[in-house]
């Protein structure tokens, strides 16, 4: 998948895009964020979770272009490093092959398995613990369960087998950053969790705009649908004004 390049979305979108992720549990929101911003894909909830997470960086990549910033801390010393990330390499890393299902070998025994989908995902979500919540997803994979309270215990080879599988055949579901710390030298590796970056980012880029629709209004009386009507060149010049007006 190779990423867009940066392209304006009417300021209205990306209101509907802060009303759709706004007090969402990320799986949830990434879903709507798809539906509202890709109306041709006609189930985003079931797009296996490297494709979903393609899609939603190259919706980032639409909006705020190519450069996007992580954080994260050494496991060994706790210093915090900064990461600067390109939405062009993460989808290369990821890969554009996705299969949707396929046949494990294990232990001699062929096993139909299935990528994840953020259906997967929200059902685990609900589940009581973490060890739960990851039989929940390998039984989901398997297609032998669909709610948390019927999700059987496996045996954690049988899990491994099935993680393994799923990174193999679905390799956009796992994004893992590697570095070493600048101040200890210890090697780390990280997972990126693209869904809940990119919510976040899409929350914060709403909020932003609509504290901006707030200070116009408050110092020229305009209504929120006159704002939005701007530009972002021309808005971005009305707020300098009222910066002066009320400086």
């Amino acid at each position: 998948m190779t990423v867009a390049p940066v392209m304006t979305m009417a300021p209205r979108m990306r209101l509907h895009l802060l009303d759709a992720v706004a007090g969402m549990h990320p799986t949830d929101a990434a879903v709507r964020c798809l539906a509202l911003a890709y109306p041709e894909l006609p189930d985003p909830a079931g797009l296996p979770l490297g494709q979903r997470d393609a899609a939603l960086l190259g919706l980032r990549a639409r909006l705020l272009g190519d450069r996007l910033v992580a954080w994260t801390s050494c496991d060994s010393c706790g210093e915090q490093s900064t990461l600067e990330l390109s939405v062009a390499e993460l989808l290369e890393q990821m890969g554009a092959r996705t299969e949707k299902r396929w046949v494990l070998q294990h232990q001699g025994d062929p096993l139909p398995v299935r990528a994840l989908t953020s259906r997967d995902l929200a059902r685990a979500a609900g589940a009581p613990s973490p060890e739960e919540a990851r039989d929940l997803l390998v039984a989901a994979a398997l297609d032998q369960v669909t709610e948390p309270q019927d999700a059987p215990p496996l045996d954690d080879e049988l899990a491994a087998a099935v993680a393994a599988s799923l990174a193999e055949h679905d390799p956009g579901s796992e994004v893992l950053l590697a570095g070493s710390c600048a101040v200890c030298g210890e090697q780390w590796s990280h997972m990126l969790d693209p869904a809940r970056y990119v919510v976040a980012e899409l929350a914060h880029l709403g909020a932003r705009l609509l504290a901006e629709v707030a200070e116009l209004a408050r110092a020229f009386g305009w209504t929120e649908a006159d704002v939005l009507a701007l530009s972002d060149q021309r808005r971005r010049a009305y707020l300098e004004l009222a910066s002066e007006m009320t400086g």
